[in-house]
């Protein structure tokens, strides 16, 4: 009886061994049978493409690494790993983030005052070697905005059409940009000089701003002449904006030598403060508005 009970008990010890080896037998099928993909998330077939890891994760032998795609063989929920899903992915991914960005750009830039649908280097037709020269100008104020940029000259040659691009571009990538057009912003300014810390707080916001952008420097209307304030407030800024090294953008219709007229202080922190500069020979010819 006894030995009948041992051999009972060495036969099922051997099956159980036997039903391991087949368990390992169809684990070892699983994880060396193709990846048949259906849809994103979607339960898949194993077929070959398929490997175990060092780390004992199981991966797709195709892109070696990837997210977990879930799927059942033998009732068993098996993980494969998947790069070209994950690209899939990463790609859906980084449309959505450039989109966003977009969005925000533009809310940024129609926050301080400048129009993104109207600007962009797309925009500005280049037709002869001086616009190519001012393009040029912009391209290395954005590898080096601490140089400062000035375009001068004649009304309707792209000054501002090429500097806004640049702060879009700026934004696009960033950066934060404060705009000062000088006929709305300089006029308020102008304005609360007598109230103490309201003028340093709103004067702050350009003296201090990371990149400034001062479009139509020193215009106070139609033939127009800048006042003893609109120097005083101009060489305030610039002053500051010298002091500390801050990138400066300005664009204006006046010539350096006609502001080196008005005041030479003025005039020389615009040369330290602008190293790239641009003047736009007076010709109504290179006025693009009146095309």
């Amino acid at each position: 009886m006894d030995v009948n009970k041992k051999k009972f008990n060495d036969l099922m010890a051997q099956a159980n061994d036997m039903r391991k080896e087949e368990e390992k037998t169809k684990m070892a099928m699983l994880l060396n049978r193709q990846i048949k993909r259906k849809t994103h998330f979607e339960e898949i077939d194993l077929r070959e493409n398929q490997f175990l890891g060092e780390d004992k994760q199981i991966y797709c032998s195709l892109c070696k690494t990837n997210i977990s795609v879930y799927f059942k063989e033998y009732d068993k929920t098996v993980f494969v790993k998947c790069e070209c899903k994950l690209k899939e992915i990463e790609e859906k991914n980084k449309k959505i983030e450039l989109e966003e960005h977009i969005k925000k750009t533009y809310k940024k830039l129609q926050d301080i005052g400048i129009n993104p649908e109207r600007y962009g280097f797309d925009k500005f037709n280049i037709l002869e070697e001086w616009q190519q020269k001012m393009y040029d100008a912009c391209i290395e104020f954005l590898k080096e905005p601490t140089k400062g940029i000035i375009f001068t000259g004649q009304s309707g040659g792209g000054k501002t059409l090429l500097l806004s691009s640049t702060v879009k571009k700026l934004i696009h990538n960033g950066e934060i940009v404060a705009y000062l057009k000088w006929l709305e912003q300089g006029k308020y300014l102008k304005g609360i000089t007598n109230d103490g810390d309201i003028y340093k707080k709103e004067l702050n916001k350009y003296k201090k701003a990371n990149i400034l952008y001062i479009d139509d420097f020193l215009k106070v209307g139609r033939n127009g002449n800048p006042t003893e304030a609109d120097i005083s407030l101009a060489f305030d800024i610039l002053d500051y904006r010298v002091e500390h090294n801050l990138p400066t953008m300005i664009s204006t219709e006046r010539t350096l030598k006609e502001i080196h007229s008005m005041d030479e202080a003025t005039c020389g922190r615009l040369y330290e403060l602008c190293k790239i500069r641009f003047d736009i020979k007076k010709d109504d010819k290179k006025n693009y508005r009146f095309k």
